[in-house]
């Protein structure tokens, strides 16, 4: 009976690329049909067709299309061989289940090809997913284009980094609650800048700032409003948890990678000595 049923089966040929989608399905319906279990067939259907899903190389059309005629005509070359009969009763009655299982198989593959598709546009997004600011690397560049700009147009320009503790308590809390600080950060500091500064992530719990063409009163007014809506929105502990350094040049004459190491050392200096603001 199977030596019936694998010529039977193996002699159906579909037009590529069906034939590539039923092909391996082969062996598997083969034991489906010489036996009482069809599980692990209608499993490699929903396998199959997840990874073309998954690949989207074809439509759940194609897919479904190349199942059905295969097993039409697996049923159609059975039917003619007496022996072959039961077979081809099974298989028609496998026909429908296997469809269904291509179609769940082909929708679980295309969404998690949508998935990645999700996360390659998230990496190359230049927004922060968390707080809903640039990204380290856009916020360099645009600290770069603004020092240049102000150096040639011979401006101002003021930076400040922010700096959220994680405090000492267990790290998955600790960091959970640090997160959620670093966006509320982000987004008082939000609308407390001109529609022109820069504001971005520059590290793992930090934000830095690029006000082009400000004054160092101005850049410390922003400083004081952020400070005093973080205590008005936050616990103490919370608002004490926040350090910041900032620098002024009424002239530019240092590059991205000297202010930001500037920057870098204030807020250092600020977490060492637990003052809140440190002027570099």
């Amino acid at each position: 009976m199977q030596t019936v049923l694998l010529a039977a089966v193996r002699a159906v040929t579909l037009d590529a690329p069906y034939h590539d989608v039923f092909a391996p399905l082969v062996d598997d319906l083969v034991e489906a049909l010489a036996g009482d279990d069809p599980a692990p067939f209608l499993t490699a259907v929903e396998g199959r067709a997840r990874l073309l899903g998954a690949e989207r190389s074809l439509h759940v059309a194609d897919v479904l299309l190349a199942i059905r005629q295969g097993m039409q005509g697996v049923r159609g070359a059975l039917v003619t061989s007496p022996q072959g009969a039961l077979g081809a009763q099974r298989a028609e009655r496998l026909e429908g289940e296997a469809l269904l299982r291509a179609g769940m198989g082909f929708a679980e593959g295309l969404e998690q090809a949508l998935a990645e598709l999700d996360r390659t546009v998230a990496t190359l997004s230049p927004i922060d997913e968390l707080t809903g600011v640039a990204k380290p690397v856009e916020i360099d560049r645009q600290l770069a284009v603004e020092l240049e700009r102000c150096r040639r147009m011979d401006m101002s320009v003021g930076a400040f980094v922010v700096g959220v503790d994680s405090g000492g308590r267990a790290r998955s809390k600790a960091r959970a609650e640090a997160d959620e600080l670093l966006r509320r950060t982000a987004r008082l500091l939000r609308g407390s800048l001109r529609r022109y500064d820069a504001l971005g992530r520059s590290g793992d719990l930090e934000l830095l700032a690029v006000l082009p063409d400000a004054s160092r009163h101005g850049l410390q007014a922003v400083v004081e409003r952020l400070r005093r809506d973080l205590a008005a929105e936050c616990t103490p502990a919370q608002a004490a948890g926040v350090r910041f350094a900032a620098a002024h040049l009424d002239f530019v004459d240092l590059g991205a990678a000297e202010l930001g190491e500037l920057l870098s050392d204030g807020l250092a200096r600020a977490r060492a000595t637990r003052d809140e603001v440190v002027w570099a």
